[in-house]
Parts: structure tokens; C-alpha cells; sequence
């Protein structure tokens, strides 16, 4: 009877360790995908400033407002990636090399890719909190700060007024 009950255990923790592993999968997935969402984004500022660019330049007008806001909301969105990707990085125990970006093992002294020496300062500890906001809510709400409806009627509504 002891070794069935000793079994089950393993078993229990197994599957456990198991279901951890996966939800966290799942949940670096999510994230990434909200990466991808930012990046998208980004691209379709960078599209319009271009645009109100090109724009003005015909019309021998200057906007520097304009491409100041776009420009603003430019970097809050490489802000926002960065954080995402940081996130990332903690939940998966790793350390990004200050220098060249690369994702080292959390225990490495030196960067794996340029040789930079990794110092506490770059290293990310693993926070509880990644790992417990894997919840489709929270992903949700978080995916929805980094893309407004706002955001995509202005790039509507100019790109309207930019074609007449």
C-alpha cells in the first residue's frame, strides 16, 4: 500500500509541475503575442508620420505638433514592448545582456553572445506576480493599454482628411 501511495504522489506532483510549465507556455505566448500587437502599432505610426510628412511637404506646410505627438506616441509604445519583453525575460529565469540584448541563463556571469560581463543590475529575478497574471482577464486588459480604439479612429480620420 506504501508504494502505491508513494506513486501517487509523484504522480500528483508530476502533473502539477506539468500544469505549471504549461499554463507559463501559455502564458510567454500571450505576451509575445502582445508584442507582435505592439509592434504592429508601432508600424502604423511610424506609416502615418510618414504620411502627415509627405503631406505637409507638397503643401509646403510645417507640423511640428503633429509629428511631436506622433513621435510620443511612438517611444510610449517602444516603452510599453520593452516592459512586455522584460516580462518575458523574468518569467523565463533568464538575463538580457545590456550591451547586446542576448537572453542568457539567469546563473551566467558573462554574455553568451558578445562576451559582456552580466552584473547584477542586468539580472532579473523571476517575480511571483508574472507568473500568477497568466489570467485571460488580466492578459486582456493588459493587451487593451497597449492598443486603443482611440488611437485607430485617429489614424482613421486622418488618413480621411489626408486623401481629400
Amino acid at each position: 500500500m506504501d508504494f502505491i501511495e508513494n506513486a501517487c504522489l509523484k504522480f500528483k506532483s508530476v502533473i502539477s509541475k506539468a500544469s505549471k510549465s504549461a499554463e507559463k507556455l501559455v502564458g510567454i505566448s500571450r505576451l509575445k503575442f502582445i508584442v507582435a500587437e505592439i509592434n504592429n502599432k508601432i508600424s502604423k505610426k511610424f506609416e502615418e508620420l510618414g504620411r502627415i510628412i509627405y503631406i505637409n511637404q507638397r503643401k509646403g506646410k510645417h507640423s511640428s505638433s503633429e509629428i511631436a505627438s506622433i513621435s510620443s506616441k511612438i517611444d510610449e509604445l517602444f516603452f510599453k514592448r520593452e516592459e512586455v519583453i522584460k516580462r518575458i525575460s523574468r518569467i523565463k529565469n533568464k538575463i538580457k545582456c545590456i550591451q547586446c540584448n542576448y537572453e542568457n541563463e539567469r546563473d551566467a556571469s558573462f554574455c553568451a553572445q558578445c562576451g559582456n560581463k552580466l552584473t547584477k543590475a542586468t539580472e532579473s529575478m523571476t517575480n511571483e506576480s508574472d507568473l500568477d497574471e497568466f489570467s485571460d482577464s488580466s492578459l486582456q486588459k493588459e493587451n487593451n493599454d497597449y492598443e486603443t480604439e482611440e488611437d485607430d479612429q485617429q489614424i482613421e480620420n486622418e488618413n480621411d482628411t489626408s486623401q481629400q
